[in-house]
């Protein structure tokens, strides 16, 4: 959602490219997993 709201406004964004949809599943992923584990 960041990504296409203010994508082209920050620079860091530019310059991941794709990336960004790697970096954004894996945390989504890794947020799954502390959930699993959460008592």
């Amino acid at each position: 959602v960041v990504n296409y709201i203010a994508g082209p406004a920050i620079p860091l964004m530019v310059t991941l490219g794709p990336w960004n949809y790697l970096i954004g599943f894996g945390l989504f992923i890794v947020g799954l997993l502390m959930t699993m584990g959460w008592k």
